[in-house]
């Protein structure tokens, strides 16, 4: 609470401050001291076609809440335009440009009005969802570098990462023994899904082991991979992934045992 009755902005600029701090830290305690209970967010999605409004503390929390799910990698975060205008109740305001493309975020404009105290009274959100595209700085220049991603982004459960190596026209067919069951996944979004529902059964990495790792350069171009995580119910699993001339996945076919 006394950070709560600390903070008096006085100026437009040190609210949108505070709020940008609070956005790039996640920190949504701290976000909303920049709302009152009269503050509304409206949030438009063109790919959707569909408005969201959040009336008041709770309901911007949530807000803001999923949105930070939704970002889980900041690693894309831009933002080219961000104007601050001080002035009274009817002109204090700003105007910003921002995407987060490798979260699916492809654009967004936001504008903040203030009031009087400098708390903000209405935000407007408009923006255009997608697929998350691949951060245009990630070029993998060998089979190992690329697997290198891959490793460190399964260690991290950070799918946002691991999609890095996959295009659209990557596939992952999973096998399990236990069950007799074959799923395949194709695409970013199925393989996003296919991530996801792992990394959520993979809730406790203490027994995960990988006693055999080959990597393969051109012409193979491809990796082999035995693995378990015993605690979790993967009793034993095999994959191997196929690289394309660009070190991306084209294909990756598991066979394991899971019994969880």
């Amino acid at each position: 609470m006394s950070s709560l009755t600390a903070y008096n902005p006085t100026s437009t600029q040190q609210a949108w401050d505070n709020h940008f701090e609070a956005f790039g830290s996640q920190d949504v305690d701290k976000i909303l001291l920049d709302y009152t209970s009269t503050s509304v967010i409206r949030v438009y999605d063109h790919s959707k076609s569909g408005l969201s409004t959040y009336t008041g503390l709770e309901e911007i929390r949530a807000c803001f809440g999923g949105l930070f799910k939704t970002l889980g990698d900041l690693s894309t975060l831009s933002a080219p335009v961000v104007e601050v205008e001080e002035g009274d109740a009817s002109t204090a305001q700003v105007f910003l440009i921002w995407s987060c493309k490798g979260c699916g975020i492809l654009s967004c404009h936001d504008t903040f009005h203030f009031g009087a105290d400098n708390k903000i009274t209405r935000q407007n959100v408009v923006m255009t969802t997608g697929e998350p595209t691949s951060d245009p700085s990630y070029s993998p220049k060998s089979v190992q570098e690329a697997w290198d991603n891959h490793f460190s982004a399964f260690g991290a459960q950070d799918v946002n990462k691991i999609l890095l190596d996959y295009t659209e026209a990557s596939e992952i067919k999973v096998h399990n023994h236990h069950d007799g069951s074959t799923a395949t996944h194709k695409g970013l979004a199925a393989i996003r899904g296919c991530f996801t529902s792992l990394f959520a059964a993979l809730d406790d990495l203490g027994t995960l082991a990988a006693p055999e790792v080959i990597v393969e350069e051109a012409p193979e171009s491809m990796v082999f991979l035995i693995w378990s995580c015993k605690g979790c119910g993967f009793q034993s699993c095999h994959d191997t992934f196929h690289f394309d001339e660009n070190n991306k996945i084209t294909r990756q076919n598991i066979a394991l045992t899971c019994t969880k």
